[in-house]
């Protein structure tokens, strides 16, 4: 108990630290691609995408607290606000809006874009299914059922890293620096995670 207390600090700690890394410096590296007149349609949707991860991601927890202390939720609205939300969030800025980015830029390097929104957009909406399923469970699913969703959460996790990676080496072959410190932020925050959920599922 005290090791799983342990990490869950370190998880609060270092998982955020590395995500609104990322997400300011794709938003500064946004801003600095805006002078060059070529990259404009780019440069937006990564200001865009950053800062409504910024956003976000300050205001549920927030967003949250109100919520309780107006309407005392429970258990399941906590997931709502907390994980529904960002999920679709998620799906909207790191699938579609890269596959977006991928296509207009298929020419200049934007099939590792395109593939990494795929597989964001595959990742994402099976976590957002997952979540949904346990908030409204079905009657008494026996305990294959149960291992199954386990394990189908473990290996998306593999679409999650996949997608990052990719991100990572589409930043490393376009002239931005900015960029590609962002996405490797990025890709530590969600190691990071995958690292503590194996911990935390294996080790009792």
């Amino acid at each position: 108990m005290l090791f799983q207390a342990v990490l869950f600090d370190l998880m609060f700690l270092i998982i955020p630290l590395f995500l609104f890394s990322g997400y300011i410096l794709l938003v500064i590296g946004g801003t600095m691609d805006l002078k060059r007149t070529e990259k404009v349609e780019r440069s937006m949707l990564f200001i865009i995408i950053g800062a409504v991860g910024i956003i976000s991601e300050v205001i549920m927890v927030r967003i949250y607290y109100l919520v309780d202390e107006i309407f005392n939720v429970g258990f399941e609205e906590y997931y709502t606000i907390i994980i529904i939300i960002p999920s679709i969030i998620s799906i909207i800025t790191f699938g579609l809006l890269i596959i977006v980015l991928g296509k207009l830029n298929i020419e200049n390097f934007g099939k590792y874009l395109l593939i990494s929104g795929i597989l964001w957009t595959i990742y994402a909406v099976i976590l957002l299914i997952i979540n949904l399923g346990s908030i409204f469970p079905f009657p008494g699913p026996p305990p294959s059922i149960i291992l199954a969703i386990n394990i189908l959460g473990l290996i998306i996790l593999a679409f999650m890293i996949g997608a990052r990676i990719l991100f990572v080496i589409y930043t490393s072959k376009i002239d931005n620096v900015v960029f590609l410190v962002s996405s490797i932020a990025l890709l530590i925050s969600s190691t990071t995670y995958v690292i503590f959920s194996l911990l935390l599922t294996f080790i009792p």
